[in-house]
């Protein structure tokens, strides 16, 4: 059942605390208590419950297996990425309304150039199609463009050297 267990040090105590406390010398007024890594051997099912009961028996003793917070951890994560992706939809159906409504607009416009079109004898297809062709290098060039500046967001990022970083995207 049992791979290991060990108690940790006030060194290894100190370097628990570090990123919330600092490298400061820890004082004997704030009580730190013994802690114990343990750890289980992966083949073995362990009943958790019976464990917490068993180690409750002891005055002062605590079982933390961390299980409760990575749950919470997990369901945040799962929610943003949700969040995410609905953000992600509504931007492209944004998106596809500008581009219907500027497309409209410009041919609004440009009502008179497509009167003088339709009088030289072009179809509305023919029409259609190069201004279908302007909006599509327009978003084209757009999107290439967002794209880039993007990717050099995220690459400036990592550049700075922050560990959080690396959470956006690894390149």
């Amino acid at each position: 059942m049992l791979a290991g267990a060990a108690p940790l040090t006030p060194e290894e105590i100190a370097a628990l605390l570090e990123p919330w406390l600092g490298q400061s010398d820890l004082s004997d007024d704030l009580p730190l208590p013994q802690l114990i890594d343990v750890t289980l051997d992966p083949d073995v099912t362990v009943d958790m419950a019976a464990l917490a009961e068993e180690i409750a028996s002891v005055p002062g003793a605590t079982l933390d297996t961390h299980h409760r917070w990575r749950q919470e951890l997990r369901a945040t994560a799962e929610t943003i990425r949700l969040v995410a992706f609905g953000a992600l939809a509504l931007i492209g159906f944004t998106t596809i309304a500008m581009v219907v409504f500027a497309a409209r607009a410009g041919l609004a416009a440009n009502r008179h150039v497509v009167d003088v079109l339709h009088l030289m004898g072009a179809q509305d297809r023919f029409i259609a199609r190069h201004v279908r062709l302007h909006f599509l290098a327009l978003g084209l060039q757009g999107g290439l463009l967002g794209t880039g500046l993007a990717l050099a967001t995220f690459y400036g990022l990592r550049l700075t050297g922050n560990s959080a970083a690396t959470y956006f995207v690894d390149l």
